[in-house]
């Protein structure tokens, strides 16, 4: 018997595959579905060209004359080998599977047997999964995620959101009330602002209160230079009343380092920002977190030895104090995608993530928990995908007024190549290292 090369079939032992399978196939061949079971071929019984596939075969338990032993008979089913193509996903009911085509090889051999081929559009995020047998998909909602809009006041070489004072795309007004209707119906534990510089939407504070009525947490992602902006002097003292989480932005505690990055006098700023908001309690009472992003093409340090670092330097010199800082690995797409092609460095930038692959970071990675909402409403499942308008649909593009967390739960995750940086060595969150 010959046969193209076989793969190995996703989920290929669920129930709801096997469903699909014996409805196909009694469809096709004419038999009555309460005669048909499916059976996986073991490495003992399969065809020897076959050994890296899982195999079913199809079986039937006509009633016929009992023997002396009395009782049914199984009789194999004898009608040519079979190949399972995994198709483009669609929506079911409440959960995301896979759609399923029996394709006829047209192969003579006694057995009715299915050959499982994944889907051939897999890129390379996803092979790497099934080759190391893992599934991404959604758990329940923690954290809505809010971008609020791309302005922001500084313009950074890593920033994945291509942010600057040039940009215009904001949150209007009624797609906030929508967004907010939504946190007061689902609740989600979570509310996480980002942008550009979220505190420059006119919504910013909308959303804070509405999230805070709720009892909700609220966490400002705020690159701190914001601070020192004219118009911008009261935020420490309103996030503090309103009992808001800082993230802020500092890529390293040094001048120079910071310049590279985000450039001159940006750390001064910076650091004239961190003695306001430890000023009002931040860093005692209140949560101020800090995050690092690596300087250049490589990927962070140790978190806990880098923390240790931050907080030593930053105490000794400017008297700081913060709570957590979280290292977070620049992803490959939009200025610092530019910067790494100009520098001819981006092969190589891509092979360090890929070959750093940690499978131990599937579970803890921030798109399974986590809701991203753009400024138009359209809904993705992390903030790195929202930049890469990997928008979730169902038939149609989805924006956030047309879920629902339940809805959510178990759908799978979209992926791409950028996913290797969020799994890559200690792997990278928006809450910083994963293992």
């Amino acid at each position: 018997m010959s046969a193209a090369k076989p793969l190995t079939l996703i989920n290929a032992s669920s129930r709801n595959v096997q469903d699909i399978l014996v409805g196909r196939f009694r469809r096709l061949s004419g038999h009555p579905k309460s005669s048909l079971r499916l059976e996986e071929l073991t490495q003992s019984n399969r065809p020897k060209s076959f050994n890296d596939c899982q195999m079913y075969r199809f079986r039937s338990s006509p009633q016929s004359p009992s023997s002396a032993a009395g009782g049914t008979r199984d009789k194999e089913l004898v009608r040519g080998a079979w190949r399972l193509a995994v198709t483009a996903p669609v929506l079911v009911k409440a959960g995301l599977f896979r759609a399923f085509d029996l394709a006829f090889l047209g192969l003579k051999h006694h057995e009715q047997t299915c050959v499982a081929e994944p889907q051939p559009k897999m890129n390379r995020f996803e092979q790497r999964l099934s080759a190391d047998r893992l599934k991404l998909r959604r758990a329940s909602l923690q954290t809505l995620q809010i971008n609020v809009g791309r302005r922001c006041n500084q313009a950074c070489r890593h920033c994945h959101v291509d942010a600057g004072p040039w940009r215009t795309e904001t949150v209007s007004r009624p797609v906030a009330e929508r967004i907010g209707q939504w946190i007061a119906e689902h609740r989600p534990p979570v509310v996480d602002i980002t942008g550009g510089a979220p505190e420059l939407s006119e919504s910013f504070r909308f959303f804070v209160e509405c999230a805070r009525a709720g009892g909700l947490r609220v966490l400002d992602r705020c690159n701190l230079t914001i601070i020192e902006e004219p118009g911008y002097g009261d935020l420490p003292e309103y996030l503090a009343a309103q009992a808001v989480e800082v993230v802020a932005s500092l890529p390293c505690y040094t001048a120079a380092n910071v310049a590279k990055q985000r450039g001159n006098g940006v750390f001064e700023k910076s650091i004239a920002a961190l003695r306001k908001l430890n000023a009002v309690g931040y860093g005692t009472q209140l949560p101020l977190h800090l995050v690092y992003n690596p300087v250049g093409p490589r990927l962070p340090g140790p978190q806990a030895q880098l923390e240790a670092d931050y907080k030593a330097e930053l105490g000794r010199h400017f008297g700081i104090v913060f709570n957590r800082l979280y290292t977070i690995t620049n992803q490959p797409i939009a200025r610092f995608a530019q910067d790494l092609r100009g520098m001819g460095k981006w092969d190589e930038y891509v092979e360090l993530l890929t070959s750093s692959f940690n499978p131990s970071t599937i579970d803890g990675l921030m798109c399974r928990t986590t809701l991203s909402v753009g400024w138009s409403g359209e809904v993705y499942d992390c903030d790195f995908n929202q930049m890469l308008g990997m928008q979730l649909r169902n038939g149609k593009p989805l924006f956030l007024w047309d879920v629902t967390p339940e809805v959510l739960e178990n759908q799978a995750v979209r992926t791409g190549e950028h996913c290797f940086a969020c799994t890559a060595g200690c792997g990278s969150s928006c809450t910083g290292s994963l293992a």
